[in-house]
């Protein structure tokens, strides 16, 4: 994980739409996880980078334009899964994920940023307090399910 500079909602937003502009990423092709969801979904006002993720193709890619080194991590490492891999590009205060197993009904489109849908991420959220013992992420499971809640 990289360590950046704290961003709000405006910022956010910003860094990824140049991220995708820059390396020309197809629409729906890149999309925010962790923080950067919380964030797009009006449920935290910072954070510390992008949580990003992408398919095999777009990530390779990308690894390639940005001439980034693929960084291999496991569930040792703090990670939800072994094998975990992940570039960084600093620019843009991005951690990107490959993550072959979302399919566009696991995400939400707001703002013009593609995201974790609040159930994702609600899952993403559970593991990682499971695994870390984060007391975000328990503030953050509490968040996604009054979110969820008021809106069914």
């Amino acid at each position: 994980m990289g360590e950046f500079a704290a961003m709000n909602r405006s910022e956010v937003i910003a860094a990824y739409k140049k991220l995708t502009r820059d390396y020309k990423i197809a629409n729906g092709q890149l999309w925010l996880s962790g923080g950067s969801a919380l964030i797009i979904l009006g449920l935290r006002d910072l954070t510390n980078d992008l949580d990003a993720g992408t398919n095999l193709n777009q990530f390779m890619q990308l690894s390639q334009l940005s001439k980034s080194q693929i960084k291999v991590f496991n569930i040792s490492d703090g990670y939800l899964e072994n094998d975990t891999r992940l570039i960084t590009l600093p620019k843009y205060s991005a951690d990107v994920h490959l993550e072959q197993w979302v399919m566009p009904e696991h995400l939400v489109h707001i703002d013009g940023v593609w995201c974790y849908s609040p159930y994702v991420l609600l899952e993403q959220k559970k593991k990682l307090a499971e695994r870390l013992g984060r007391q975000k992420d328990y503030a953050d499971i509490e968040a996604l399910r009054k979110y969820i809640l008021s809106r069914t």
